[in-house]
């Protein structure tokens, strides 16, 4: 990342094979500026919880796993944090 590309206070933008999608509390995703629940995709995330196939079932979704934060992506892909969900 370039400075230039920065944003005070943003995140950032999700790294190579990191896949960020904001959602709403149905599960459908919201377009740029809503703030929803951030969900993401990558290779790097849990399998599931030990022994715990329900928890693993709420919040990973087709590849996706809910972070229980909030957020919203702006317009040019940076994340926006904005606090805990649970």
């Amino acid at each position: 990342m370039v400075p230039g590309d920065l944003r005070i206070g943003s995140v950032g933008k999700a790294l190579p094979d990191v896949t960020i999608d904001i959602r709403d509390k149905s599960g459908r995703s919201l377009p740029a500026g809503e703030t929803g629940e951030i969900w993401m995709r990558t290779p790097a995330a849990m399998a599931a919880y030990w022994r715990d196939p329900e928890a693993t079932a709420r919040v990973r979704v087709d590849g996706f796993i809910a972070t229980g934060d909030a957020g919203h992506l702006d317009r040019d892909g940076y994340l926006w944090f904005e606090g805990r969900l649970k």
